[in-house]
């Protein structure tokens, strides 16, 4: 897959568990299997998440950081 193909290009910021990455983007969190390289925008995320946030693992959920605020998000 060319970079440009990807829904969230930028691996800055990404957190990845269990064969799982998770990207910020735009339209919210993209679940990436990255064995399968198959991809779900969890678009309930959307109004919590831009592209560019860094995502943590965070307890039972994430923490989603930009350059104004940190949230947790319990998934």
């Amino acid at each position: 897959m060319k970079r440009a193909e990807h829904p969230a290009p930028a691996l800055h910021g990404a957190t990845y568990a269990a064969g799982t990455l998770l990207h910020a983007s735009d339209q919210g969190i993209v679940q990436e299997r990255v064995a399968q390289q198959i991809f779900k925008t969890l678009s309930n995320t959307q109004e919590f998440v831009r592209a560019g946030a860094t995502l943590a693992s965070y307890q039972a959920g994430l923490l989603v950081i930009d350059d104004h605020r940190a949230l947790a998000l319990t998934m």
